[in-house]
């Protein structure tokens, strides 16, 4: 943890996180016609959420070294 942070930043991992799986849902929700290429949006948040929430996942058991 850090010597100067008044919270954990694995906090902050956590919740983009689960900031950024809502927004994969709403994407892939999101009606054709738009305006938006919802395949290609949804496809790109889905290859950073499925490697952002395994490291997240890690951070929350995660001890610094000394």
């Amino acid at each position: 943890m850090c010597n100067r942070c008044s919270t954990d930043p694995r906090d902050a991992v956590g919740e983009a996180e689960r900031a950024l799986l809502g927004l994969r849902i709403l994407v892939s929700e999101l009606p054709p016609g738009t305006g938006a290429d919802t395949s290609t949006l949804g496809a790109l948040l889905g290859l950073i959420h499925d490697r952002l929430e395994p490291a997240a996942e890690k951070l929350q058991d995660y001890i610094p070294r000394d």
